[in-house]
């Protein structure tokens, strides 16, 4: 005698393993539609920006929209002139301004430290001849290395007040 066909139910394991393969489909695909979503809008929402549910509507991230741009042809550059600093201009190697002590310590910061090329606005070669005097300086003992001299100091903090 054959027992009738019964279906069986799935084990706890495979309904975990079947409600978290759902989940994760659903985690990801919520995850895209939130990206795609971010780069529609137009406007970049800083933390703090106060919006109605109106600016979030077609009409008005229509408003922010940047208008199609229209293909340019590729015209080559004028090519720039080289770039110049105080040096180039002046016509000083700085690596010969190592004993010149006003000067090295118009690049130092008040911890010691080379001045960054950003604060400098020097071009790069001139910038590593600068930090190269710099530290030759420092290592013959003209100028400290952990701060900048005191008398320079005194005035600037005097200036400053």
């Amino acid at each position: 005698m054959q027992q009738p066909a019964t279906e069986s139910k799935p084990s706890a394991v495979q309904r975990l393993t079947a409600d978290g393969q759902k989940k994760s489909v659903l985690d990801r695909q919520a995850a895209d539609f939130r990206r795609d979503y971010g780069h529609r809008l137009p406007r970049a929402y800083e933390t703090g920006d106060v919006y109605s549910p109106r600016d979030l509507s077609g009409a008005e991230t229509e408003r922010w929209a940047k208008a199609p741009r229209k293909r340019q042809l590729m015209v080559p550059l004028k090519r720039q002139g080289k770039r110049q600093d105080v040096f180039d201009i002046t016509g000083i190697n700085p690596l010969h301004l190592y004993k010149n002590y006003s000067v090295m310590s118009e690049f130092m910061l008040e911890s010691g430290g080379i001045m960054h090329n950003n604060a400098t606005h020097l071009r790069p070669v001139n910038q590593r001849k600068l930090a190269k005097a710099l530290r030759r300086a420092q290592g013959l003992g003209l100028m400290p290395s952990i701060h900048r001299h005191p008398l320079i100091l005194m005035p600037e903090h005097i200036t400053a007040k």
